[in-house]
């Protein structure tokens, strides 16, 4: 069950950045992760009001964890969504998915986790996956362009694409989600899930005030655009809630380095969707990167 919820939460949040990304191409990027956050938070409001076995008696410590996880959300989604607004969306997700495996995998095993050897080398494995995917083929400043012609695509530079900073930033602070929610325990319900999507929704909130403040006319979630983007941002919303749920129950059936790791294959989910509806081109390292992520689930799954 934690192998299966591990490749759901995948699954879910690869849909819902997909989705995120788009609404971020028709409106501002801000809008797109405040309006996702609401619906997102409204719905774990409606789950914690409605089932009252996910709302059991807890103490400070869950919730404190949930709010840590949230400002891990907050700085993920908004960093997410800024590069992939301005970049590739198969090079800034997979490139986020790396701090999002490694860094809550060291942490788990720091604190004493124990994994099968095959599960290690599923790990070792995806990490590795993610890099590649991250990678596209680019033009070198200093090349003439009959010198890249008479190159080939095979033999171009090679360099990391646009949106380096964001998927870096979006990498960590997923990772502070994973092991926040990690930490929160399992008998919690889902307290600190929904600490999580407050905190998340108050400090988006934040960002829209100031991103409104700071340049007023940038486009909302009004007209045509902003209807489609609204719908996106809905899906996002309600997807990345159901991919949070799967992995805070990820964690607490299995170890937190293999369900972070599971999770954080999400762009392999994203990279697939952006070939079929975007037409964008994944080149043989890439292509290289997916059958990696493949065989890294293989590989936990097994072990």
């Amino acid at each position: 069950m934690a192998i299966l919820c591990g490749v759901l939460a995948a699954v879910a949040y690869g849909v819902s950045d997909f989705l995120g990304g788009l609404g971020s191409r028709r409106v501002h990027f801000l809008w797109v992760s405040f309006a996702a956050a609401v619906v997102s938070t409204a719905m774990t409001a409606l789950l914690v009001l409605v089932v009252p076995a996910l709302r059991p008696d807890t103490g400070a410590a869950p919730l404190l964890w949930g709010a840590l996880a949230g400002l891990g959300s907050a700085a993920g989604i908004l960093a997410l969504y800024r590069g992939y607004a301005e970049g590739q969306v198969t090079v800034v997700g997979p490139l986020s998915a790396v701090g999002a495996a490694a860094l809550p995998a060291l942490v788990g095993v720091a604190t004493g986790e124990r994994l099968a050897p095959l599960a290690v080398a599923g790990i070792v494995v995806a990490v590795p996956a993610v890099a590649l995917m991250a990678h596209q083929t680019a033009d070198s400043p200093g090349d003439s362009p009959a010198e890249v012609r008479a190159a080939g695509p095979e033999h171009r530079p090679r360099r990391l694409g646009p949106g380096i900073a964001e998927g870096i930033v979006s990498g960590a602070g997923f990772a502070l989600l994973f092991v926040a929610l990690g930490r929160a325990g399992d008998a919690a319900g889902l307290w600190p899930v929904l600490a999580d999507q407050l905190v998340a929704l108050a400090l988006l909130g934040l960002a829209v005030a100031a991103g409104w403040l700071g340049r007023p006319r940038r486009p909302g979630l009004g007209g045509r655009s902003g209807r489609v983007a609204r719908w996106q941002a809905v899906g996002a919303g309600a997807l990345g809630l159901a991919a949070t749920v799967a992995f805070f129950a990820a964690t607490h059936l299995g170890s937190l380095a293999v369900a972070a790791v599971l999770t954080a294959l999400y762009p392999g989910f994203t990279v697939v969707l952006a070939i079929l509806v975007l037409r964008e081109r994944p080149d043989r390292w890439q292509v290289g990167g997916l059958v990696l992520g493949a065989l890294a689930v293989v590989a936990i799954a097994a072990g």
